[in-house]
Order: structure tokens, then C-alpha cells, then sequence
């Protein structure tokens, strides 16, 4: 496990940011008639990843934090949300699958047989954002290709 000082860091940088962001947001939002917030956290909130444990325990905090702000801010007609991405293709998680034993190994274990791309993270914050989702509140959806069903 994470010593203390890494896992102060990665809370700074995954917990505190998303909070303060939001609390600035708020009033802003609230003027607007009706304000959308998403949260980024990641299907390592609801399985740990080997090797990343204060991240995955930071991004499981931020499911936390979607439900507890989502009550919070309900009244001010503010809707909160989450994604949970999987293995998106990026350079943040190219090490993750940089040889192909991990790659092979990763793909075994996402039903869809096939790593994500951003932009499927961003459809899904595009829908989460929009009117036809007016009625969700306090949601995570994973864009992981399935991997959360095998957790």
C-alpha cells in the first residue's frame, strides 16, 4: 500500500480539486437555472488496481463525493453525476498496457475484448449533461467495455 505523503498528493489532486471546483461552480450553476456537474473517477473505485492504491482508493472517494453533493446540491438545481472510465487509450494509462503480455492481460479482463477511447468518455458526459438525462442524479456510469459487470 501507498504511504501517507502519496496518498495526501493524489487527494489533493483527485478529491480536493473536484470539491473546491464544485464549490466555486455552485453559485454560478445555481444562477444558471439549472447546473450539471460530472465527476471523473474510474472503474478502480470499485476494484483497486495492483500497484495503484491511493488512487484507486481516491477515485472510489469521488463515487462517495458524487452521492454526497448530488444530495447537497439538489435543492440549488444542480444535478451531480460520475463516469467510472475503464482502460481509456491515453498517455496517462499507456503504461498500463504498454507490452503486449499487459495488453493481452487488461483485454482479458474487459468483456468487449478492447481498450476505450476518449471520446466514449466524453459521449457520456455529453448525455449526462444533457435534457434526457434531467432525472439522474447522483449516478457513476462506467465507460469501461463492461469491466465493472466482472467485479
Amino acid at each position: 500500500m501507498d504511504g501517507p505523503c502519496l496518498f495526501f498528493k493524489v487527494f489533493q489532486i483527485c478529491v480536493r480539486s473536484a470539491l473546491q471546483l464544485t464549490q466555486e461552480a455552485a453559485p454560478h450553476l445555481e444562477a444558471s437555472g439549472r447546473g450539471n456537474v460530472v465527476l471523473v473517477s474510474s472503474v478502480a473505485g470499485y476494484s483497486p488496481i495492483d500497484g495503484l492504491g491511493a488512487y484507486s482508493v481516491m477515485k472510489s472517494t469521488l463515487i462517495g463525493l458524487n452521492k454526497a453533493l448530488s444530495q447537497s446540491l439538489a435543492r440549488r438545481n444542480i444535478r451531480v453525476n460520475a463516469i467510472a472510465p475503464g482502460i481509456i487509450r491515453t498517455d496517462f494509462s499507456k503504461a498500463l498496457y504498454a507490452n503486449e503480455v499487459d495488453h493481452q492481460n487488461w483485454l482479458r479482463s474487459i468483456p468487449l475484448n478492447r481498450l476505450g477511447h476518449a471520446d466514449e468518455c466524453a459521449d457520456a458526459v455529453s448525455f449526462l449533461v444533457s435534457d434526457e438525462a434531467s432525472y439522474i442524479s447522483g449516478e457513476t456510469i462506467g465507460v469501461n467495455g463492461g469491466m465493472q459487470a466482472r467485479i
